[in-house]
């Protein structure tokens, strides 16, 4: 591997670095040289991970060897206290042979943050590609509900569950892992763990040597040179406490730092309700009788009396005494119309009229943590999680009294403290219900911090040397560094390894029937515009090969619109150029539909597929699209943040005061603007992956052509962003791009067809997708094996000069476009393929049934005309392309009169299909066979009891429990329909 020298640093690199990479590695290093802090943007796909690792790790090695050679200069100027002596007096031989802790050598440290295992998982293998992973000792911080492996835990498929019960198996000393834990931390299965460390290398470790990965991970970090976690155990005051992360002589790297500013925020902020209050004075009642029992029996029990001596009946009463009386203060709390807002210092008189203030909390916090440890260790429920009531208060009081502040801690200007009502959870009146409204609503207070530089404060005032910030999307930059609030001297925006040819970004102003493109509040209800941008959707699909990627600004409008394509017809004619995925928010149902896209992108019908998803989603961070996985991304609107969240409000005026006082800082206007402009930047990034990639990126909003924001873009995309108020003209352009590109990379189809690394997301593993359940990793492992499966079928059909009518735009380029359908060649009638009971009679598992067989949709063809009199597409060419959709004259009336007539039957058939997807991925092989056999015994016989007896034990502990009981509702027969539905509430009754 090539070795360069950037500032006085031998950094060791996999390749000849790129111009950006060496001028990024020289920010990184900069940074730490002079101990400062740095914000650093680096376009997705620049090579930013392996440049930041090895520039770090190049300047750890100089450092720990500037530090050795310090030491043993100290050591060779002898005296009294010399190293040589106190080595000669503790029994060692040899210089060589003293541990570097008795040479007084305190090593800096890495600590590498990013948002989630997926980034994580990926920076790991970027490190293992590189000669720094066997001279260096790293490892990974994981959650209990990753890393336990007893076999009751593995169980459990709800994750907070999982947490609950490993902690109680542990503080019950009832763990044999972590028990061997124990006995083995000083052992060499920790002292001599070397390289890379992950996940996975931890489970297995622990599963072999019968020792918890949990608490091993925890040990290795200690004596670790570069230790990975996700970005909230160290910007969390209470994870970090709870994790027991060591910040002194520190580098903290914060990778997609996008997100740290929110997350800062979080971190200072809770809430807290009348109901958590309830539930501490009823757990406080559960230990009181507690006690009273293990009394009257004549003294403790032998398990739990090392807890319960912990606290005495005198606290108990004083607490329940006090939490009595913070009820009744919260309940008196004045709230008009939905909310109220107060200065954050009224959270101290709240608490101090019942005597909770600094001073009380030596006494105070140490009881209640210990009420919450005997009252974990005391449940029956290896899941019910009792103490949850008091855990909750014991957060609030680390939060409000960070650094045991007061009211009159200048920090308070960063709060607000917004109080609502608590709806209560039933709706259901009852004959004790008054009209009078005689009794008091319940209250929900609203910490909400306002301000990251509290927290950036606060990790900067733990000893490190250095905060690097870093992502492929913090522009502007300058904005971002007022409000963290710390000193960064050392900002970068970085440009892009591609060139111009390899990108096309688009400003895409109108629909094909000159219907302006907005998505703002105002417009994004009008049919014509939701009919407008599917239309759109629906041409660019026809010319963009591959993977398409469309965002939407929130779930409700990307909801909306498919509502509108399926009953407009829109939504079949673009499955005809491409199969559809949407963005699930439920894990399981969205790793399914990822494992579909990856499949259909390398099918062999060589058409590809639509993901459409959302900003700020799954989709739009942490999956890579590299190369035929995403070809384009279309942004079909802005962003911003619910306007009317009380939330949002008050972090605008906390913006806007602070302006004013200081004199510096951000608008809240601005800091709304910016809230959308990063959002867009981070789903672009999913394109363009690395070097040899191409793709092309429509902004199909006309509010993307406002100068002030395209300034908010990225920087790299600003140069190549053109506005087109034509749509033909958009249309043309990116024919021509895709047209270019062939041609300058003819073999770029094949790239993943031939080869894929295992940090590509063609691979779909659980660490791509951030599953952590253990069922999830099985079911990820066996999708991205049928994905590799279908890697060898043919590359999409390329853009040919002879599917392009160049006459047509020739004509008409830059004059309005009059558009007039041509009739259909013939009329065409939708097979309806086989229902499901049908389908279901092949009990073979590796089948999947085709919902898709037989289906005919009809179209139109377009005629463009410069003039009603003047065609420029002649009807007796022989010429059938399907260019730019037809708009008719009255869309809605003929979509009315003339309805797709496989629309439904198509959206009827997606669903069979994703809920067999479940149910085959839910269930083993055997109770798959056993589950197709009850269907058709179901549907001869129809003895719906038999139906229910063989159905309820065999989804009784899958995940998704109700999801899949519910999922087959649409296959229960009419007659039996009223009892299925009361089965259902029965088992929704108790799930709750």
């Amino acid at each position: 591997m090539p070795e360069i020298e950037i500032n006085g640093v031998v950094v060791d690199f996999p390749f000849d670095p790129y111009d950006v990479q060496k001028v990024y590695m020289e920010k990184v290093i900069e940074c730490l040289h002079k101990g400062v802090n740095g914000v650093l943007e680096s376009p997705t796909g620049t090579g930013k991970t392996l440049s930041l690792l090895c520039a770090s790790l190049g300047w750890l090695r100089l450092k720990k060897s500037q530090m050795q050679a310090q030491a043993a200069q100290r050591s060779a100027a002898g005296g009294p206290n010399s190293v040589t002596n106190v080595m000669q007096s503790l029994g060692f031989s040899s210089k060589s042979a003293v541990p570097q802790e008795l040479m007084g050598i305190n090593y800096p440290k890495i600590i590498y943050a990013s948002r989630t295992h997926t980034q994580l998982s990926q920076a790991l293998n970027e490190l293992r590609r590189t000669n720094y992973a066997k001279g260096f000792k790293s490892t990974i911080i994981g959650s209990r509900d990753q890393l336990c492996i007893h076999s009751e835990v593995l169980k459990e498929s709800n994750n907070m569950n999982k947490i609950h019960m490993c902690q109680k198996f542990v503080t019950a000393h009832s763990c044999v892992f972590h028990n061997r834990f124990e006995e083995m931390k000083n052992g060499p299965i920790i002292t001599e763990t070397t390289g890379i460390v992950d996940i996975e290398d931890l489970v297995r470790k622990g599963t072999t040597h019968k020792c918890c990965p949990y608490y091993m991970a925890r040990e290795l970090k200690d004596n670790a040179d570069v230790v990975f976690m996700p970005y909230n155990y160290l910007l969390d005051p209470l994870a970090r406490k709870a994790q027991n992360i060591q910040l002194d002589n520190s580098v903290i790297i914060l990778d997609e730092a996008h997100n740290v500013e929110k997350i800062c925020e979080e971190a200072g902020s809770l809430q807290f309700r009348s109901t958590d209050v309830a539930l501490c004075i009823s757990e406080i009642t559960k230990v009181m009788k507690d006690l009273v029992n293990h009394m009257e029996s004549n003294g403790f029990g032998v398990e739990t009396s090392a807890s319960v001596r912990d606290f005495n009946q005198d606290d108990l009463v004083l607490l329940k005494t006090m939490f009595l009386r913070l009820e009744s203060e919260i309940d008196e709390i004045e709230v008009s119309g939905e909310g109220t807002t107060y200065p954050g210092q009224k959270i101290f008189e709240i608490l101090g009229k019942v005597d909770i203030s600094s001073n009380s909390l030596d006494h105070l916090r140490p009881v209640v943590d210990k009420l919450v440890q005997y009252l974990s260790t005391s449940s029956v429920s290896p899941v019910q999680r009792m103490g949850a009531g008091l855990q909750k208060f014991s957060e609030l009081l680390s939060v409000v009294f960070t650094n045991r502040g007061d009211r009159d801690d200048p920090n308070q200007s960063y709060y607000k403290l917004y109080v609502t009502f608590e709806e209560a959870k039933s709706t259901k009146k009852t004959w004790l219900d008054t009209k009078s409204d005689k009794f008091k609503k319940g209250r929900v207070l609203n910490y909400w911090c306002f301000s990251p530089s509290f927290g950036m404060k606060m990790l900067w005032q733990q000893g490190v040397r250095s905060i690097i910030l870093t992502s492929g999307t913090l522009s502007p930059i300058p904005p971002l560094v007022q409000e963290l609030g710390i000193n960064i001297p050392v900002t970068l925006e970085n440009g892009h390894v591609v060139t111009g040819d390899q990108v096309f970004v688009g400003v895409v102003s109108s629909g094909p029937d000159g219907t302006s493109l907005n998505s703002s509040y105002n417009t994004r209800n009008d049919p014509k515009y939701i009919s407008a941008l599917g239309r759109t959707i629906l041409n660019f699909s026809r010319v963009i090969p591959g993977g398409l990627l469309v965002f939407f600004p929130s779930y409700p409008l990307m909801k909306k619109c498919q509502d509108e394509w399926q009953g407009l017809g829109i939504w079949s004619k673009i499955v005809e150029n491409k199969s559809i995925f949407v963005e699930s928010q439920i894990r399981d149902a969205f790793a399914s539909n990822m494992a579909e896209y990856y499949e259909k992108i390398h099918g062999p019908d060589g058409k590809g597929a639509c993901f459409l998803a959302v900003c700020r989603g799954k989709v739009s961070e942490g999956l890579d699209f590299s190369d035929n996985n995403g070809r384009a991304v279309i942004i079909t609107g802005l962003p911003y943040p619910p306007f009317k969240d009380p939330r949002v409000v008050l972090k605008q005026q906390y913006l806007d005061t602070v302006k004013n006082r200081d004199k510096t800082g951000i608008s809240g206007q601005m800091w709304y603007q910016l809230e959308a402009s990063r959002a867009v930047n981070q789903a672009i990034g999913r394109v363009i992956r690395h070097k040899s990639d191409f793709g092309a990126i429509l902004l199909c909003d006309t509010r993307f052509g406002n100068a002030g924001f395209k300034q908010q873009l990225s920087t790299w995309l600003q140069p190549h962003i053109q506005t087109y108020t034509q749509f033909g003209s958009s249309y043309k352009a990116v024919i021509d791009f895709f047209k270019k590109t062939r041609t300058m990379f003819p073999a770029s189809d094949t790239r993943n067809l031939s080869r894929q690394p295992a940090n590509r997301a063609g691979n779909i593993e659980s660490k791509d997708l951030d599953l952590t359940s253990r069922t999830a990793v099985g079911f990820s492992q066996a999708t991205s094996r049928k994905v590799a499966k279908s890697l060898g079928g043919p590359p999409p059909p390329s853009l040919s000069t002879s599917q392009i009518n160049n006459d047509i735009f020739n004509s008409s380029l830059d004059s309005p476009v009059a558009i007039s359908p041509l009739a259909p060649k013939k009329e065409r009638k939708a097979t309806v393929s086989k229902g499901l009971f049908n389908a279901m009679q092949d009990t073979k598992v590796e089948s999947v049934i085709n919902f898709h067989e037989n289906v005919e949709v009809d179209f139109y063809m377009p005629k463009f005309t410069r003039n009603s009199s003047s065609s420029s597409l002649s009807s007796s060419s022989g010429l059938k392309r399907k260019l730019i959709d037809p708009i008719q004259p009255s869309t809605s009336k003929m979509t009315s009169s003339q309805p797709e007539p496989t629309s439904s039957a198509m959206v009827k058939r997606e669903a069979s299909k994703d809920y067999l997807m479940k149910i085959k991925y839910a269930l083993s092989a055997d109770e798959y066979r056993s589950y197709i056999r009850m269907v058709k015994n179901y549907n001869i016989d129809s003895n719906f009891k038999a139906l229910i007896e063989s159905l309820e034990p065999m989804l009784r502990d899958k995940n998704l429990r109700v999801e899949l009981y519910e999922g087959f509702t649409r296959f229960v027969k009419e007659e039996h329909r009223t009892q299925y539905k009361a089965f259902l509430a029965t088992l929704n009754g108790m799930c709750k």
